[in-house]
This record gives structure tokens, C-alpha cells and sequence, in this order.
């Protein structure tokens, strides 16, 4: 399975960049991900700029339109993707987690098992204990 995780941040980081990172932290613990965290100065949230998280070239969008929550990355993971249109993103189309520009889809979930994804999605959760 491959799997690619880069964050777009700010330096110094904010919150979400910050939580941002530490989700690929985790993603690279459990999962084995590849991770990379890029320094920008361009403000684009859940795009190309910051604060952004994209799993293999793909920018994950949240549930809420503002900022990510362990749920969006399970959904994503899952491989069910959350169906959602990206709410808060102006100038942009409807489109799902899942979905890329391009067509591409990240298939991370396929080659992943339930209990790696439950042990990512725990971990990524207690970020907010």
C-alpha cells in the first residue's frame, strides 16, 4: 500500500497546522504513510495552500468546511470517502474526499485493514483528549 501524506503549513504553524502535522504523525505510525510537510505563504485552506493535508495529491476535505476532524480521515481512509462538497471553498466545485481534479482516487482504503484504520482513528482522536 502506498500511501502519501503532505501538509501544507505556515511557519510558524497555527492550530490547524499544527494538528494538521500531527495527524500525519500519526498516519506515518500506523499506516505507514510517506509524510511531508511543506512551508507556505499562500492562505488556501483544504487546497493548495495553508493550512492543507493531502493524501496521495489529494486535498482532504472537512465535514464542517473549517477544519479537519478524525472522522473526515477515517471516512477517507475507509475508502468511502465522505461525499461531502467542501463547504466554505469559494471558486471551487462539489466534490468528495475521494475525488481528485483529475479523476485519480486515493485507494488507500482497500489495502488496509479494519483494525489498522480503528488503531489510526484512535490515535488520531485522543489528539483531542
Amino acid at each position: 500500500m502506498n500511501l502519501y501524506v503532505r501538509v501544507v503549513s505556515r511557519h510558524p504553524p497555527g492550530g490547524r497546522c499544527t494538528l494538521y502535522a500531527d495527524y500525519a504523525e500519526v498516519l506515518a505510525a500506523y499506516l505507514d504513510a510517506r509524510t511531508e510537510i511543506v512551508l507556505s505563504t499562500e492562505r488556501d485552506a483544504h487546497g493548495s495552500g495553508f493550512p492543507s493535508l493531502l493524501v496521495n495529491g489529494l486535498p482532504v476535505q472537512p465535514g464542517d468546511g473549517v477544519i479537519l476532524m478524525p472522522a473526515d480521515l477515517c471516512a477517507l481512509l475507509s475508502g468511502s470517502g465522505t461525499g461531502r462538497s467542501g463547504a466554505g471553498r469559494a471558486g471551487r466545485g462539489a466534490g468528495s474526499a475521494a475525488a481528485a481534479h483529475d479523476g485519480r482516487r486515493v485507494r488507500a482504503g482497500a489495502a488496509m485493514t479494519s483494525a489498522r484504520i480503528v488503531s489510526a482513528a484512535l490515535a488520531i482522536s485522543s489528539l483531542f483528549a
